[in-house]
């Protein structure tokens, strides 16, 4: 079933205040924010922001390490690969060779994603990189 709760979000966001979208539960203090509501959170802003998104709704018939993301945004001419983890998750193998593999084709931008970063994902999302930016 699905939950009908909001994907919670880091206080202060300026994605959400710069927009009148609904905002997230926000988390509580010590509270852990997991892989899942982390996807949750980057696909919703993604998809407002005009970013198709893919992910496997289950992970059992795909390659093995695949990145979690995939983002592309046909007007911005950009293509994102986003793994993502718990603050305490690890790349598997299998993820760093597919990483690695990504991370050599020019103008594709290869990510580990962490809840730490979720300010910087919505920034990313919202901001156009030009070619050959970091």
């Amino acid at each position: 079933m699905k939950s009908s709760a909001m994907p919670p979000i880091i206080p202060g966001n300026p994605y959400y205040s710069r927009r009148r979208l609904p905002k997230p539960r926000l988390l509580e203090v010590g509270e852990a924010m997991t892989e899942a509501a982390l996807q949750r959170s980057i696909v919703a802003a993604a998809r407002d922001c005009g970013w198709l998104v893919q992910f496997a709704w289950s992970s059992m018939h795909s390659p093995s390490g695949f990145p979690d993301l995939v983002l592309c945004h046909s007007e911005r001419h950009e293509l994102l690969f986003w793994e993502l983890k718990s603050a305490k998750g690890k790349v598997t193998e299998a993820q760093q060779v597919w990483l690695d593999a990504l991370g050599k084709i020019v103008n594709v931008e290869v990510k580990v994603v962490r809840p730490a970063d979720l300010e910087w994902c919505y920034q990313r999302l919202v901001t156009h990189r030009g070619v050959g930016e970091p």
